[in-house]
């Protein structure tokens, strides 16, 4: 869920009273998608041959029909590999903040990103992950948005998340909406939009990297 957002639900106004996690979830499950051709290419030119005139060259010409063979032989299944089932799942109208805003809001630290959110909150994800409930920073493999941590939405759907994605409950969404699970989710967009402009001057997410990072090293900034 490398984007972010609302977790989808029916209802757009929290029930009256309502406090504090909730129980009984079930559990689905998602892949994780395999490498691209493109990526593959990259891969080769750019990590295998170090970015070199000549290994770019023969990644250019020859990856397309190499990642062919490779992919009719499963050899891309090795891309799920990293992937782990949560125990803990996704409640319908909680609000999942992307690792790079929650990076930014901590200086470029996540953990202190999350420490500064559940403070603001005022939320304790340790009462929620004990009901087997997503919140808080999340914690896994991979990077910020590689989605490899599976789980679903209260057992309807698959779901897939990265570490050092922040989950905010949706009790805490529904008090910040004064009782709206909508209000209080524009108020978290805002919060993203918000903490992107101030930190990349845009709005929107930064894009993975596709390069390796010997070619990132040699290559000047234009």
């Amino acid at each position: 869920m490398n984007v972010g957002g609302e977790v989808p639900g029916m209802a757009s106004q929290a029930p009256a009273g309502i406090t504090g996690p909730s129980s009984g979830l079930g559990f689905s499950d998602m892949r994780r998608k395999k490498m691209s051709e493109e990526e593959f290419i990259n891969f080769v030119g750019n990590d295998l041959f170090k970015g070199n005139f000549i290994g770019r060259a023969v990644a250019e010409l020859q990856g397309p029909e190499l990642y062919k063979q490779f992919d009719d032989q499963g050899a891309f299944d090795m891309a799920e590999g990293g992937e782990v089932d949560s125990n803990q799942t996704l409640q319908e109208n909680a609000f999942v903040i992307p690792a790079d805003v929650v990076g930014h809001i901590g200086d470029g630290s996540s953990d202190a990103g999350a420490q500064r959110l559940q403070s603001y909150l005022g939320m304790n994800p340790q009462q929620y992950q004990a009901g087997g409930i997503m919140a808080g920073e999340l914690q896994g493999p991979g990077g910020g948005m590689d989605d490899l941590i599976q789980t679903s939405i209260e057992g309807k759907r698959a779901a897939a998340v990265s570490p050092q994605e922040f989950v905010v409950p949706r009790d805490i969404v529904a008090e910040l909406g004064q009782g709206s699970y909508d209000k209080g989710s524009n108020k978290l967009y805002a919060l993203m939009r918000n903490v992107r402009k101030a930190k990349t001057g845009t709005t929107k997410q930064p894009a993975e990297l596709t390069r390796g990072l010997g070619q990132l090293m040699r290559t000047a900034v234009a």
